[in-house]
């Protein structure tokens, strides 16, 4: 049976060195927040950074919208994990314009286990930097998304909430 670079994990280990290699010569992040509402992903998620990162850095963790404002009111965190659908009918979309009104305006990855490439763009445009499907989420997506947000400017749109409403209602229309 001939090996091949999935059935080994080798490409898998390869990209993790190379990102590893080309980040170190970024700024590291040292609080992050996890908006996520079911505990066994924030858990994981929370796992996979402080292998990524190490122990050393801070984690915090909202399992609402409300909570979530909470947090950055509090503490500015200087990056933002956020479950796209969070109980019990908040979307990304939605939720990414109120993050911003509490002047956070640093990187939000979105984290979505329904993602495809209109949902990505939606992401974007609402002002997520970066938009992973939860089941690629592991730490060579988290640290090529790490790599994308350092490449460009983060994306902040304006505060229009009609605009943000309207791109989240049409999709919530869209999908029933």
């Amino acid at each position: 049976m001939p090996l091949t670079p999935k059935g080994t994990g080798g490409a898998f280990l390869e990209r993790k060195s190379a990102l590893a290699i080309a980040r170190q010569a970024r700024p590291r992040f040292n609080d992050m927040l996890i908006v996520e509402d079911t505990n066994l992903d924030a858990a994981r998620l929370k796992a996979t950074l402080h292998s990524i990162f190490g122990y050393e850095i801070i984690t915090r963790h909202a399992a609402t919208l409300g909570a979530a404002l909470d947090r950055v009111i509090e503490r500015q965190p200087d990056l933002i994990f956020l479950d796209d659908h969070l109980k019990p009918s908040d979307n990304a979309a939605h939720t990414i314009p109120f993050l911003r009104r509490c002047n956070y305006s640093g990187p939000i990855i979105v984290v979505s286990g329904m993602l495809d490439r209109k949902r990505a763009a939606i992401l974007i445009k609402a002002g997520a930097a970066v938009a992973i499907h939860k089941d690629a989420l592991d730490s060579g997506s988290i640290a090529e998304a790490l790599a994308k947000i350092h490449e460009q400017p983060i994306n902040v749109p304006a505060a229009d909430p009609d605009i943000d409403e309207k791109t989240a209602t049409d999709e919530t229309t869209a999908k029933s």
